[in-house]
């Protein structure tokens, strides 16, 4: 097939709005495509390679990648977005072909070129010092295959029943955490292999001590590259019992389950351990071998350390003469006041603790050191430090969707009240939080509205203003003491098409495009960067403040 595209690398004439400099500049220009899917490319900005995908509803299969590194041929699936780039933009990623309901063959491109097939190839390709990682599966055995950039040339790993991948990444989602090829600081891979009844950690080529299993959610290593996880002698983490934490070649009592591991500078492993009985689950801290609490007949929870390494977490135990739960914070070997349940631990900037706690299903309670703000009238959703230390609470009266009463939520910065509003929006995926700010006092939030729970709406407010209506917001940095942020608004709000724009306060900085797409603020300095589609181009858009 011709090569469907040509690059241009002009920059077209940058322009001032408000004090900040925009420029655009053209990254590709199709010779056959009218209007360019802004959903349907990825690029890598070092080297002006890019990708976009084709797909042709006539053909069977009927994926395909345009790039101006080679095209592909046609796949039932290519995962183009996950695409790795070499220093001299040569592409890699992965594609398949249906063979028949429940069989696939996978393949490993090179610059669209098949490079290599197995019955099963992963999309998480992993990049370390100059070579490619990927879990493969073939004629019922598990391996790892590494890509030399360098030499062009493949290697295969030991062959294992089973491979778990045992990194994860530290960004909150829903459902089962995905598993990732970790790498040592000397740049060798690790994982947990699994064969003939035994589990291992393997460690670029060698296998560590043999157990019985291991757990992969429980793996955290140390600054010095050493490993703690959970391993059993006997027996599967499917049943209970017989869970003990390795850590740097030493193995510590079994107990039913351990959990929440966190390593310190000493050399230290600490970590919550369970014991098992009918009616319930006593657990307590431990360190190594040592005890360093008593056992909680209800739980522990939410281990941690401040930063002057004093320890913290929450108990639960049962109420004198009564089958009911309490909770507290233990604080340093200190136990706190006792609540129904306790939220949201988190370290202040004196050393200690913020969290909120139920008193009962009609009054919640802030706790803020030694002091307590307590909330009767409405429900406690979150209490957050803003970065000059002021502390913000938000509540709500919750309405009720079958008779059209709407929630009301409020948002109190220190003692002063916003509000009521339809709702809030939490500021990113990333964090829980719902407000944001700077160290010089300003603040934003966005606020969701409905009318006659019909009409949804996102709204912009910070401590100078607010926003017009939009369909949503996203992406929102305070600059200069202002929101800049990302909107949406609907053409059909029947099919769903919508265009975005960059705001930044309550003033467009840009024209409106169909999507803005590998948007990144840069906090040092201040710059936006996203890439966009016009009519057959795709554009990278800079603003600078």
């Amino acid at each position: 097939m011709k090569n469907a595209f040509f690059l241009f690398l002009m920059i077209i004439l940058p322009f001032a709005v408000n004090s900040q400099v925009i420029s655009e500049k053209t990254l590709v220009k199709f010779e056959n495509i009218n209007e360019a899917d802004p959903y349907s490319f990825t690029y890598d900005e070092k080297t002006g390679t890019y990708l976009y995908m084709v797909y042709d509803s006539t053909r069977n299969p009927g994926n395909m990648v345009m790039s101006n590194k080679g095209n592909t041929d046609w796949y039932d699936y290519i995962d183009y977005f996950s695409a790795v780039f070499d220093e001299n933009g040569n592409y890699y990623t992965t594609a398949n072909k249906k063979i028949n309901d429940t069989t696939y063959n996978y393949y490993f491109l090179r610059n669209g070129k098949q490079e290599l097939q197995y019955e099963y190839i992963s999309s998480e390709l992993a990049f370390n010092a100059g070579k490619i990682y990927f879990l493969c599966n073939d004629k019922g055995k598990a391996f790892i295959t590494s890509y030399d950039f360098k030499g062009g040339s493949f290697s295969k790993g030991k062959e294992y029943n089973e491979i778990v991948l045992c990194e994860f990444g530290k960004i909150p989602y829903e459902g089962e955490p995905i598993g990732k090829i970790g790498f040592t600081k000397a740049g060798k891979p690790y994982y947990i292999a699994k064969s003939d009844g035994f589990a291992c950690l393997v460690i670029g080529e060698s296998e560590q001590k043999h157990y019985a299993d291991i757990e992969a959610y429980n793996f955290i290593s140390d600054s010095k590259g050493n490993f703690a996880y959970t391993a059993k002698d006997t027996g599967s983490f499917m049943n209970s019992g017989g869970a003990f934490v390795v850590y740097n070649d030493r193995h510590f009592k079994p107990f039913s389950y351990v959990y929440n591991l966190i390593l310190d500078n000493k050399g230290e492993v600490y970590y919550i351990a369970t014991d098992e009985f009918a009616d319930a689950s006593p657990q307590r801290i431990m360190r190594g071998d040592k005890v360093l609490s008593k056992t909680y007949s209800g739980g522990v929870y939410n281990l941690g350390f401040t930063k002057d390494n004093k320890m913290y977490f929450i108990a639960s135990e049962k109420k004198k003469k009564s089958e009911e739960y309490e909770s507290f914070i233990v604080f340093d070997g200190n136990e706190g006041k006792r609540y129904q349940s306790i939220f949201s631990v988190k370290e202040m900037s004196d050393g200690n603790l913020l969290y909120t706690g139920l008193i009962n299903e009609n009054k919640s309670v802030i706790v803020k050191g030694d002091e307590e703000i307590n909330i009767s009238k409405n429900n406690l959703v979150s209490a957050e430090l803003l970065q000059d230390g002021r502390l913000a609470y938000i509540t709500a009266q919750y309405g009720n969707y079958e008779t059209k009463v709407k929630d009301k939520y409020f948002i109190n910065i220190d003692g002063k009240n916003y509000g009521p509003y339809d709702g809030l929006q939490a500021i990113s995926y990333m964090s829980p939080e719902y407000l944001l700010s700077d160290s010089k006092g300003n603040f934003a939030y966005i606020v969701n509205g409905n009318r006659n729970f019909e009409e949804y709406y996102s709204i912009v407010y910070w401590n100078g203003g607010k926003s017009d209506e939009f369909d949503y917001i996203q992406e929102i940095n305070l600059v200069k003491g202002k929101p800049l942020y990302i909107c949406a608004k609907s053409i059909s709000k029947d099919s769903y098409i919508n265009t975005q724009r960059l705001y930044y306060g309550n003033k467009p900085l840009t024209g409106e495009y169909s999507a803005l797409n590998f948007y990144k603020f840069d906090e040092k300095t201040l710059t936006a960067t996203f890439a966009v589609t016009k009519g057959n181009e795709l554009v990278r858009v800079e603003v600078k403040f």
